[in-house]
């Protein structure tokens, strides 16, 4: 078990924001070593009053399964709970979003996180990336 954090997540990144504006955010975690059960990968701030509109994840594992949720400091399955992560064909998954998180604003900073549940034969330098949208509270 261990916490890695992206670029987009470290004590120096800023979470953006924009007025009238929907901000799109593309974020790469590369893992140099396996995932394992446990894991929590930081990967992007989310600034107070974002209201999420879209959520989409891919990997470049070349084998294996890790099988993951996406969530935040609330809630870790709170975009998806068990998705699985494989080398088997699974280049993006457009998260559609829970029905009592379409539109989920939050009311304070927090971070999207993904935390790892389970793995089978992981491969070391695997690629996560998130494509996260949201605009400013109505």
């Amino acid at each position: 078990m261990a916490t890695s954090t992206s670029s987009a997540a470290g004590a120096n990144s800023v979470a953006i924001m924009a007025v009238n504006r929907t901000i799109t955010r593309v974020i790469e975690f590369a893992q140099s070593l396996s995932f394992t059960a446990a894991d929590v990968i930081n990967m992007v701030k989310i600034p107070n009053g974002a209201v999420i509109t879209d959520l989409r994840v891919s990997c470049s594992f070349s084998a294996g399964v890790v099988t993951a949720n996406i969530g935040d400091s609330t809630n870790a399955s709170a975009y998806a709970a068990d998705l699985a992560f494989s080398g088997a064909g699974v280049l993006l998954n457009s998260l559609a979003l829970p029905y009592n998180r379409i539109g989920y604003s939050y009311s304070a900073e927090d971070t999207i996180k993904i935390t790892v549940v389970s793995t089978s034969t992981p491969p070391a330098n695997a690629k996560l990336k998130l494509c996260v949208s949201y605009t400013n509270q109505n």
